[in-house]
């Protein structure tokens, strides 16, 4: 007998989903004979299932006491089930009929309608039923062993798990064309929160095959740590080596070489882990559900193991939690405080102060793991619900990817495609991002003319801390001290001349990719990327001048003080353009995409 492979995730519980695809979602040509076979192969299956249910009518109705009563019931729940796949099949079947047409419809009926009423055994569906009906079963043959009509109805209750089965992977094989396509993919044992690497290649987490691998585009192994271990979450760090969330053990920080560098140990449960941009370390840990002294935390800890902020609850309180530090400083937390209840758990934005500044909590039963994207928006999993929900500020779903088997972590690329470890089903795969609607050119355009102006004003600003540092450096009336120090901020100047030029040559370029950005696309981000690359320079040398400004401010006399002044105003509207720059470059880039 198959056996019915319950869709509940083992390091979070499970996200119940209601809520519809936006209008307008975009999606690539449907396969359309490929989708017509599957779902005929599907009404078959459903079919079957609908005549083994009609089957255990008449014993349902005659297993005696308690028990018995307990199998009529879930008996009919069973049945409303699988009446209800029925007649979401056969309205597939007609929709399958014109499937470019109908392809938002069938997608909805297939990743949400569906895949919930199939279900899971924890939360609902057929399969929760199916369960239930399990156990009375088992009651009722405990008080009576012979009994005819209960051994009958188990009989019928296995045929309909091996069929339930049938489905749920025909169902998750239909998803697969109906959504975005799959353009990666990688087999490999339960895998956590994989991601991509700067060289192209994807570091795994096999928590169950107790190791992380790096593999190549080609899936080739080139690097692994399998040092009695079960990771879950990591991170390749800048400086090569890889940081390591240990679920068992705590936190380790790898060479190439796999030498252990750095660890922080003493955790139960470990689940997430991030270097952050100051040098310390983000941790989650769940804490041991066993011990009721156990706490669920969210720790940032230095490189000296000195834990500097905490976010904390007892682990059968803050339940199973997931986090990640933002670029604002705030911190993104999946807390599934209110799963024993029955009640929504929550997504929840974190000050420093531990104040709550955003939540998504609609429909949600838990979450493992969450993540901040550059475009505001967070990125859900819901392991045992098998979907991944992309979130706006303004709680709408703008994206979404179903029918997986327990995925296990998610990460937007910088192509826009999504890699999702799915644990469930062994394998790590790279979904691509939804068919883009036509660039707008004109609005291509405006962009492009306001990192020109910046561009300009870059250069002119620049000119300005040129020329005032040289009236101080240059006059030897004034104190050696100071004159050095504006000697040296008038030095930098010529390096941030000369990487305005550059920033302000890559916007020409621009200038003329924008007439056709349809066929430019791919050139158009190169000039963004250097254009980034070059603020990220300027900004670098700014900063590193940023308190000599101040001291040569400080220590100039009112005979020079205007052009101190205006080398200070300079400096920090320089700071203001680039700033400006970044942001307009980022929309380029978003609308290039």
């Amino acid at each position: 007998m198959k056996k019915i492979i319950a869709r509940i995730g083992p390091i979070a519980m499970v996200l119940v989903l209601m809520l519809m695809f936006r209008p307008g979602y975009a999606m690539g040509e449907l396969p359309t004979a490929e989708i017509q076979e599957a779902i005929e192969e599907l009404g078959g299956d459903a079919k079957d299932l609908k005549k083994l249910i009609r089957r255990m009518n008449r014993p349902a109705h005659k297993v005696p006491g308690e028990a018995g009563a307990e199998i009529h019931g879930q008996f009919h729940r069973c049945e409303g089930w699988v009446l209800s796949i029925n007649h979401s099949v056969k309205t597939l079947k007609k929709l399958a009929a014109d499937p470019e047409k109908n392809k938002e419809q069938m997608r909805q009926l297939v990743v949400v309608e569906l895949w919930d009423q199939l279900g899971s055994e924890m939360f609902g569906g057929l399969a929760k039923a199916v369960s239930g009906m399990s156990g009375f079963i088992e009651q009722a043959l405990t008080a009576d062993p012979e009994d005819a009509n209960a051994l009958k109805c188990q009989d019928i209750l296995y045929k309909m798990e091996d069929a339930q089965y049938d489905l749920v992977e025909q169902v998750k094989e239909l998803g697969a064309k109906v959504q975005d396509p799959i353009v990666w993919e990688y087999s490999c044992m339960t895998p956590l929160n994989a991601s991509r690497l700067a060289n192209g290649n994807t570091l795994i987490n096999e928590v169950f095959g107790e190791r992380v691998i790096e593999v190549t585009p080609d899936g080739e192994v080139v690097w692994e740590y399998s040092e009695d271990i079960a990771p879950t979450d990591s991170e390749r760090l800048e400086n090569g080596n890889t940081l390591i969330a240990d679920r068992d053990e705590g936190v380790i920080e790898v060479t190439p070489d796999k030498e252990i560098v750095w660890e922080y140990s003493g955790l139960d449960g470990v689940f997430c882990v991030q270097r952050l941009t100051n040098g310390d370390t983000l941790i989650v840990a769940q804490g041991s559900m066993k011990d009721p002294g156990s706490r669920g935390r969210v720790i940032e800890v230095t490189s000296d193991k000195e834990i500097v902020w905490e976010y904390s609850g007892p682990a059968m309180e803050f339940l199973a939690p997931s986090g990640k530090r933002l670029a604002n400083g705030n911190t993104l937390i999946g807390d599934n405080t209110g799963f024993m209840e029955g009640i929504d758990v929550h997504v929840r934005e974190i000050t420093p102060d531990k104040e709550i500044v955003w939540e998504y909590s609609k429909g949600l039963t838990s979450v493992y793991p969450v993540l901040g994207l550059a475009n505001g928006n967070t990125l859900i999993c819901a392991q045992a619900d098998g979907r991944i929900i992309e979130v706006t500020p303004d709680k709408n779903i703008v994206w979404m990817y179903s029918a997986i088997g327990t995925p296990g972590g998610m990460q937007r690329l910088a192509n826009g495609n999504t890699l999702i470890a799915v644990f469930g089903e062994n394998r790590v795969i790279e979904v691509a991002s939804p068919a883009a609607p036509a660039l707008d050119v004109e609005t291509i355009k405006e962009a492009v003319e306001e990192l020109d102006e910046h561009a300009h004003e870059l250069i002119e600003i620049t000119t300005a801390v040129h020329d005032n540092t040289e009236e101080i450096a240059d006059d030897e009336g004034l104190k050696d001290d100071l004159r050095a120090m504006a000697e040296e901020i008038h030095v930098a100047s010529h390096e941030l001349g000369h990487i305005a030029e550059h920033i302000h040559e890559h916007v020409d370029e621009l200038e003329h990719l924008a007439a056709d950005p349809e066929a430019n696309k791919a050139e158009i981000k190169e000039a963004l990327d250097e254009i980034v690359e070059h603020l990220g320079e300027y900004s670098g040398v700014l900063e590193a001048k940023h308190d000599l400004v101040h001291k040569v401010l400080f220590k100039t006399p009112d005979s020079h003080k205007e052009y101190a002044d205006a080398t200070h105003d300079a400096v920090h509207e320089a700071e203001g353009i680039v700033e400006h720059m970044l942001e307009h470059a980022q929309e380029l880039a978003g609308l290039v995409n």
